[in-house]
């Protein structure tokens, strides 16, 4: 269906796609790009950057992208600049009705709302309730699992809010089977 993937800014203000905070035990948002572009992966590749992974991305049409912004950042000028690089990116490659946004920061998400109403943008955090993530503008939420396993009403208040529902961390078919009974 489609690709997760989280994005950083370095301090240079070049977008990488990586999971963690740092590489190599590097910090991503306090490093320039040069001193990182060359480290690889796991799998052997080299650290991509949004770009690059974009390009490919636009050459699979039926994937979904799934677009997790990564700061550490709480600043609005910091959180502004990021969200407005990262959109420039998406729509340059003509991929924004294939993308959703997820963060963990409300900041980020809330800026998202603001910069493309008509992004669909999840919360990831799982301290918002359902008319908190409506008032900010929210597609809807994207928490880990026990947010709504620990809150059994938590689903039917996100969707009697007109809000979407989607979990991460699910591994194992009875959990699935239980989330998708809910």
């Amino acid at each position: 269906y489609g690709s997760e993937f989280d994005v950083w800014r370095t301090q240079d203000g070049v977008l990488v796609v990586y999971h963690d905070s740092e590489i190599n035990s590097i910090p991503i948002e306090q490093s320039p790009y040069e001193k990182i572009k060359n480290y690889k992966l796991s799998n052997g590749e080299i650290l991509p950057t949004l770009e690059q992974y974009l390009v490919h991305a636009k050459n699979c049409p039926e994937l979904q992208l799934i677009l997790e912004i990564k700061t550490n950042k709480s600043d609005p000028e910091s959180i502004k600049g990021l969200v407005d690089d990262i959109i420039n990116a998406v729509e340059k490659q003509k991929l924004a009705i294939r993308t959703d946004y997820i963060a963990f920061s409300k900041d980020v998400c809330k800026e998202l709302v603001k910069r493309r109403p008509a992004a669909r943008v999840y919360y990831l955090n799982g301290d918002a309730t359902p008319a908190e993530l409506k008032e900010w503008g929210m597609t809807g939420a994207d928490y880990y699992f026990t947010g709504f396993t620990n809150n059994l009403n938590l689903v039917n208040d996100m969707h009697n809010q007109g809000l979407q529902v989607n979990v991460w961390t699910v591994d194992g078919p009875v959990m699935m089977k239980r989330l998708i009974g809910m």
